[in-house]
């Protein structure tokens, strides 16, 4: 697709018009190509032909370059020229809540989820903002939406997940975190979360068994592996008692 995109771009040795670079932008964010995306959008920014959408992609690219206050101050310009702009007002809430500002996050998110109901992602990224605020009740609400909206989707029901678990809802956060692993089953952080589901649900040998993975599939933390340690120990302990067997 890039490759077509440049060809056209490049016929007949016109330099690319506005349109045509984020055309290009876009197929470059695709692959994850975040600084040649960039680029692009920049030139196309620099042409009178600019928009609000070419200020919002490239305020996406500088919250995925971990730059939130420029993706802000782009946002910004794209919620100028389009007050509308559901993606815009997406976008700058995720990078003011990168940002430790809750309050500006939950604002613009809120306007997201207002202006495209049907988006999962909106209520997904609103739910991050509570969950990160420490309101794991409405991060929940939030998230079933989106895991309403599309099921399919595992981020959503391993975020989720998540606000199960901070509630104390372990065999809910349990049955989440199997169905991420129904899908994804080498998916570390979700076999050390349900680890510790099972922990708390008195299910030690299968907690142990999902630790050892999430360290096998690749999750290196070294609390990771010190808990998978103090679970083997527990257990050794308690086999002469007849503790630390229970299954699922």
């Amino acid at each position: 697709m890039l490759d077509s995109i440049r060809r056209r771009i490049s016929d007949g040795g016109e330099p690319p018009d506005g349109a045509a670079l984020v055309a290009e932008a876009r197929a470059l964010m695709e692959e994850g190509r975040w600084v040649e995306a960039w680029r692009a959008l920049t030139r196309a920014l620099r042409m009178e032909t600019a928009d609000a959408e070419a200020y919002h992609l490239r305020g996406v690219v500088n919250l995925m370059r971990g730059q939130p206050r420029a993706a802000i101050a782009d946002a910004d310009v794209a919620l100028a020229r389009a007050p509308g702009h559901a993606e815009a007002y997406y976008t700058r809430g995720s990078a003011y809540d990168m940002l430790g500002k809750s309050d500006q996050a939950l604002l613009d998110l809120a306007k997201a989820v207002a202006l495209a109901p049907e988006d999962a992602r909106m209520y997904a990224s609103r739910g991050v903002a509570y969950l990160n605020m420490g309101d794991a009740a409405r991060a929940l609400a939030d998230f079933s939406e989106s895991v309403r909206l599309a099921p399919q989707e595992t981020p959503h029901r391993f975020s989720r997940a998540m606000a199960y678990y901070r509630l104390g809802r372990y065999e809910q956060a349990f049955e989440d975190f199997t169905a991420v692993l129904a899908r994804e089953p080498q998916h570390a952080e979700a076999l050390f979360q349900r680890g510790l589901c099972r922990l708390r649900l008195r299910q030690d040998e299968a907690a142990q068994r999902d630790l050892d993975a999430a360290v096998a599939a690749g999750l290196h933390d070294g609390s990771v592996r010190k808990q998978a340690e103090y679970v083997r120990k527990q257990r050794e302990k308690g086999r002469g008692s007849g503790k630390g067997k229970g299954k699922k």
